[in-house]
């Protein structure tokens, strides 16, 4: 009995249950950190579960998929985006503030993305990034997964 115990153990710990494993990352442009931006690793094929994530201060990301943590192994594209306002936006801001997007009300996030529709965005980093077709970024995600390393660079 205490074999089969220890064997349990052993196989939930591996995360044997949804074949998802932890992965983190960081994403810098021409060296530097890369702030605000959204990352996602789309499965190399037809076949897999995309995985997101959003880079803090130090351009550092936690990937998930859907609402589970982590992601599965195997190989996938990278797409990079960061945009901002190209232009004021008009009109009142939207209610929420400086509020998380998991804290809003439903009318608060309607809200919001009306308010980013009538908003006019620009990339901050090369468009390429931004395409799977053409971000030429790829992350080949295995057992144990230390960070991902995104090296984006502004010149083509």
């Amino acid at each position: 009995m205490r074999r089969i115990g220890c064997a349990l153990l052993l196989l939930s710990s591996l995360g044997c249950g949804s074949g998802f494993v932890p992965v983190t990352g960081r994403v810098t442009l021409d060296g530097r950190p890369l702030e605000g931006a959204t990352v996602t690793l789309l499965p190399d094929g037809l076949e897999g579960v995309p995985a997101f994530g959003f880079t803090d201060a130090t351009g550092r990301f936690v990937a998930q998929s859907g609402n589970d943590a982590g992601m599965k192994p195997g190989k996938y594209v990278v797409v990079v985006i960061k945009d901002e306002p190209a232009e004021l936006p008009t009109g009142p801001a939207p209610a929420g503030g400086n509020k998380r997007v998991d804290e809003l009300s439903p009318d608060e996030l309607a809200e919001g993305m009306r308010y980013n529709a009538r908003t006019p965005r620009r990339s901050v980093i090369p468009v390429r990034y931004a395409d799977r077709a053409t971000s030429q970024l790829t992350a080949d995600i295995a057992r144990p997964q230390g960070d991902v390393e995104i090296a984006l660079t502004a010149k083509p």
